[in-house]
């Protein structure tokens, strides 16, 4: 029973840790994704802000260490396609969303670049969720169309299940398709920008480059731009730099407390083999070899070890379900 608890709170507590922390991103080459943000160079990091449509389509002209710049923000749609409305939780999403993040879809395709830009045909990807819940699963949900707010839009792709940008609440996503007017407000600052950094390139190469970038935007719009700088982080420490340490401090001490336990369970082990001092003796006088005792006492702590994981097991499952259950929505990935 001592293993059991012991191993079954650690194995839990190990499965978050692994999960948030150890796990690269459920991108292809996640490593190399990175969050971009504004920054007012008065205010530091105090003075952080997403970034306006016109910035990130002129840092992603202007940059020569990323693959590509995107971004994101939350919109709710009403979804009047069935008999009753219901709410659909989405993103609209920049030019070179899906190609940025470099995740392949399930089924369909993502945008095109006419898709992308204002004017051009409509279209919604979905996901792997929403797929299973409003079409079960089948695939010819791939040309469908969906209304959402009043309008018509045509499924064109199902991203797979691992595709959770940026929670795995998220339902569908459309392109933002900004217009001209949008794009000449500088201070209209609401995308949550990633990146790709090119093969080879460092965290510190990458933020001096778009530091060249927006101090060239700063001389040809000084109104606007102006002392504001870039702000250039890893993607998976922005995720879960709140948590980290938090993580890896009760992992330390449920650690420890396995390690009072086997300890505890060596004590009565050694009380137990002091209890058969009698029975040992009368195996060794019955011509018993040591290397017989031996094995037979290590048999014994091997099935005691044992039973104690198997019966581990079990309550790491339940524990990791509550845990998820009671904490899921505070803890990132």
């Amino acid at each position: 029973a001592t293993l059991a608890l012991a191993i079954g709170a650690n194995s839990t507590i190990f499965s978050f840790v692994d999960a948030v922390l150890l796990k690269p991103l459920p991108y292809p080459d996640g490593d190399r994704l990175v969050q971009l943000r504004e920054r007012n160079v008065r205010q530091g990091e105090e003075g952080t802000a997403l970034v306006a449509p016109v910035r990130l389509e002129e840092w992603n002209r202007g940059n020569q260490t990323l693959e590509g710049i995107t971004g994101s923000y939350f919109e709710n749609f009403t979804d009047t396609s069935g008999t009753l409305p219901s709410r659909v939780e989405g993103q609209r999403v920049a030019p070179r969303f899906f190609r940025v993040l470099g995740t392949a879809p399930l089924a369909g395709r993502t945008f095109t670049d006419a898709e992308e830009i204002d004017g051009g045909p409509a279209a919604v990807v979905i996901s792997y969720g929403f797929w299973q819940e409003r079409f079960g699963g089948d695939l010819r949900a791939v040309g469908q169309t969906l209304r959402l707010n009043g309008g018509s839009f045509p499924v064109v792709g199902i991203m797979p299940a691992s595709f959770r940008w940026p929670t795995a609440a998220t339902q569908v996503w459309m392109p933002t398709r900004a217009p001209a007017s949008l794009l000449a407000v500088r201070e209209a600052r609401f995308y949550d920008a990633v990146a790709r950094l090119r093969p080879g390139v460092t965290l510190a190469r990458a933020q001096a480059d778009l530091d060249r970038v927006q101090q060239q935007l700063a001389r040809d719009y000084p109104k606007s731009d102006e002392g504001w700088s870039t702000r250039v982080t890893e993607l998976k420490e922005e995720q879960i730099g709140g948590v980290r340490r938090s993580l890896w401090i009760l992992f330390g001490a449920v650690g420890f407390v396995l390690c009072i336990a086997c300890a505890n369970i060596a004590c009565l082990m050694l009380a137990q083999g002091a209890r058969r001092e009698r029975e040992l003796s009368i195996r060794f006088g019955l011509g018993a070899e040591r290397r017989q005792v031996i094995g037979q006492l290590f048999a014994e702590g091997l099935l005691l070890a044992l039973l104690g994981a198997l019966a581990g097991l079990p309550l790491a499952y339940g524990g990791t379900l509550a845990l998820a259950k009671l904490a899921g929505n505070e803890i990132p990935r």
